[in-house]
């Protein structure tokens, strides 16, 4: 079982539709991996100074601009 199974058990749980995986997502989340292993660095920051919202805020926009509500459509994504 991945932990994307085990968050949509939770979802459906508590009646919300299951979250599928997104690749540009995984790739933002790749290269933050390398760049704090580069860096030495901990945190939700890069080494540039931008915050994880500068690559999540971008893949957001353009999910719910095709019509792809994030969240559940309840809520909105910190930063957009």
């Amino acid at each position: 079982m991945t932990a994307l199974d085990l968050v949509n058990q939770q979802r459906t749980q508590n009646g919300c539709p299951p979250d599928a995986f997104n690749s540009e997502l995984s790739a933002a989340a790749t290269l933050h991996g390398l760049d704090m292993l580069e860096s030495g660095a901990t945190g939700h920051t890069g080494s540039d100074g931008a915050g994880a919202d500068h690559a999540t805020v971008s893949v957001t926009r353009r999910l719910e601009a095709a019509g792809h509500p994030v969240n559940g459509g309840t809520r909105p994504v910190h930063g957009s």
